[in-house]
């Protein structure tokens, strides 16, 4: 809600806690018990102080909200409302409580839970949104050489470290092309613990049938198209 000019108090007078909050009841901007607010000369402004903070001046409700360890502060330089996490997150236990917000890019990479080297790109795209520990990546990965894969086939650099839970089996959908032998469906299984997701899949129609891929399934101009989301350690 905007603000308005203290209705119980003129202009340059004093405001309580407890009157100002009769005023913005549900307010991100209370005041906490032992403040005060004086009415600015300016519309729709208001200059503040509790017993926690300096003394500051507070426009509309317009602005940020700067979040850093639970405590919000407040400024109204820009035009449309935000909410500005910290780049270090300040993790929280709490089931509602969100305390992390980040979208970037990142690296993917095509390599080997034995080993991975010698491999160029022609394309390497990757993306992420993380609310809390719900994390959604996706990207474009295209080799132009193989180089050398050791064991089970990963897409590997994830953003952050798949949440430690036992057994979980997260999986994770992708397009492929250009591999070196023919599958039948390949998904992505997010590894608890890891930065990493092995690729797994099925060659022939079953009830049950799965396995990792490898190297031989992998050659120059392979590219996956992939999409999927995990909980984050943090």
């Amino acid at each position: 809600m905007a603000w308005s000019v203290i209705s119980l108090v003129s202009t340059g007078e004093l405001a309580t806690a407890s009157v100002q909050n009769t005023q913005v009841l549900g307010n991100l901007n209370e005041l906490r018990t032992g403040g005060v607010a004086i009415a600015s000369q300016a519309a729709n402004d208001l200059i503040y102080a509790s017993s926690a903070t300096q003394l500051a001046r507070l426009a509309t409700g317009t602005g940020v909200v700067v979040a850093s360890g639970g405590v919000p502060s407040y400024t109204a330089t820009p035009s449309l409302d935000q909410v500005v996490f910290p780049a270090a997150q300040v993790p929280s236990a709490g089931a509602n409580t969100l305390d992390d917000y980040e979208e970037n890019t990142w690296t993917p990479v095509i390599g080997g839970s034995g080993g991975t080297s010698g491999q160029t790109y022609a394309y390497q795209v990757g993306w992420y949104v993380k609310v809390g520990k719900l994390v959604t990546v996706g990207g474009y990965v295209e080799l132009s050489a193989k180089g050398t894969i050791t064991t089970n086939v990963q897409i590997q650099g994830l953003p952050f470290t798949i949440e430690n839970v036992s057994n979980a089996r997260a999986v994770g959908s992708l397009e492929w092309i250009s591999l070196g032998t023919t599958w039948v469906s390949i998904v992505a299984e997010l590894i608890p613990n890891t930065t990493v997701a092995t690729l797994r899949g099925t060659t022939v129609a079953a009830a049950s049938n799965s396995a990792p891929l490898s190297t031989a399934d992998i050659q120059n101009g392979t590219a996956f198209a992939f999409t999927f989301a995990y909980r984050a350690s943090a």
